[in-house]
């Protein structure tokens, strides 16, 4: 029965994977120069950014590119028989391009979540729990979703162990100081 929860939290991990490198991405890149464009270009709505500052053409771009990182060495351990079986779905059947799609869904998410949070009159670093922490699964999951079919089940346990993997990085992260905050 142990067994069965561990290869559950694994086939859940996987499908995580790519959505936790291209939100992790941006951050791991803020000090590249390139492309360090607002993507809002400064608009406004009712006053309030469309997203922000912080959000750039650069993270978007670089967040595309590390969830296609993931995806590549997902599809490349897939070719071993044995991870197959902590997968909910044979990667080998999907496009080689996903993760970029994968990436890019994952800061769509994120996007969406900060058009919100503007409108709610948030500041762009503060916190807002818990939708700060779970834009980019539902951002990858709406993009999961035109490729392979899961139960609702599947898909809100992902949800909720990303939340808990999210978590426990930030705090990790704020061990490291690389974080400001712990949440």
């Amino acid at each position: 029965m142990i067994q069965i929860f561990f290869v559950y939290l694994l086939k859940c991990f996987w499908l995580m994977a790519p959505l936790g490198l291209a939100n992790m991405a941006p951050v791991l890149c803020r000090k590249v120069p390139l492309l360090n464009r607002p993507i809002d270009g400064g608009l406004t709505f009712k006053g309030n950014r469309l997203f922000g500052k912080t959000k750039t053409w650069r993270g978007l771009f670089v967040a595309a590119i590390f969830g296609e990182i993931a995806w590549l060495l997902m599809w490349w351990f897939s070719s071993y028989t044995g991870f197959r079986e902590y997968t909910f779905f044979n990667i080998q059947d999907l496009s080689i391009w996903l993760g970029f799609v994968l990436g890019l869904g994952a800061l769509l998410g994120d996007l969406i979540k900060s058009f919100f949070k503007r409108r709610f009159s948030h500041e762009s670093s503060s916190r807002w729990f818990p939708w700060d922490n779970l834009d980019y699964i539902l951002g990858g999951i709406v993009v999961y979703l035109f490729f392979i079919n899961l139960t609702w089940y599947d898909y809100l346990a992902t949800l909720a162990i990303g939340l808990a993997l999210h978590i426990i990085a930030n705090l990790i992260g704020y061990a490291l100081k690389i974080k400001k905050e712990p949440w």
